[in-house]
């Protein structure tokens, strides 16, 4: 129920500036200095998020609530204090932390180009047989490697596994799930406010920069998919399902960080914003 405005490419600015908007929202990755300054010459005020480029520095306000630091300056917020969590996992009933390991999730983000999804699911499949683990398998509607997913589980026997693509709460599953193997966006976040124990690999250099999955937090993090080893992941895996006190540790650790009212926050600073 939203008006959306569609611009020929090389056309977004001008779409934009025709428009006469009091302000402009950037969800866009790493912006150009000469892109936010045009807007603001043509009067609107600008707000970004998540990101990292040259327009960063020029725009009213930015929000990197992946990104780890002192705020260096006054407009630019950082760190999970400023986390947008859906109202999908606001509203969900508290989950109570389990002794045992019931059900793992696997979701590596909208396209998965590592393809994390089934080599996870190749490397979990032996422990998940042995202790009568299900498997909540996630995928999004970039997700290229179906075929050779599906193959692969048709020749599974014995482990309940549930597929998904592109699905619309996937806050249910997270919700469900005692152990979950996602990357390294925002989907660590979202667990983590849920107080599921977590293990993130990422899928490429820009989600190593996103600092909160890190132990400190309770996620277990190993860095980009093409430095850790399939052994290392295994060992780690099962560690987690035989001792429920390291996960409860996890657990404890991500309860102290206050992801619910992050949206609250940056309301209250877009308000701010446009009331100057």
């Amino acid at each position: 129920n939203y008006t959306v405005h569609v611009c020929e490419d090389g056309q977004f600015l001008a779409a934009c500036v025709e428009l006469k908007p009091d302000l402009v929202i950037n969800d866009i990755l790493d912006t150009d200095e000469t892109y936010i300054c045009e807007l603001k010459l043509a009067g609107t005020k600008v707000i970004n998020f998540e990101d990292m480029g040259s327009g960063a520095q020029s725009a009213n306000l930015v929000i990197n609530a992946l990104y780890s630091g002192e705020n260096l300056s006054d407009h630019i917020l950082v760190g999970p204090r400023y986390f947008c969590l859906r109202d999908e996992f606001i509203f969900l009933p508290e989950k109570y932390f389990s002794d045992t390991v019931n059900r793992i999730l696997l979701t590596f983000g909208g396209v998965d180009e590592g393809n994390l999804t089934l080599r996870c699911l190749k490397l979990i499949t032996p422990v998940c047989l042995e202790h009568g683990i299900s498997i909540d398998v996630v995928t999004g509607p970039g997700y290229l490697h179906e075929k050779q997913l599906s193959n692969h589980i048709k020749d599974l026997h014995g482990l309940e596994i549930t597929v998904s693509n592109d699905t619309r709460r996937i806050s249910d599953f997270m919700h469900r799930a005692d152990l979950a193997i996602t990357s390294g966006g925002r989907t660590v976040l979202e667990l983590a406010a849920l107080k599921v124990p977590t293990i993130t690999i990422c899928q490429n250099l820009r989600e190593t920069q996103h600092t909160f999955a890190c132990i400190d937090n309770g996620v277990i993090n190993f860095g980009h998919r093409e430095s850790v080893q399939d052994d290392e992941i295994q060992r780690t895996i099962k560690h987690l399902i035989e001792n429920g006190s390291a996960r409860r540790s996890m657990v404890d650790k991500m309860g102290a960080t206050d992801l619910r009212n992050g949206k609250r926050r940056v309301i209250e600073h877009i308000t701010r914003i446009l009331s100057v």
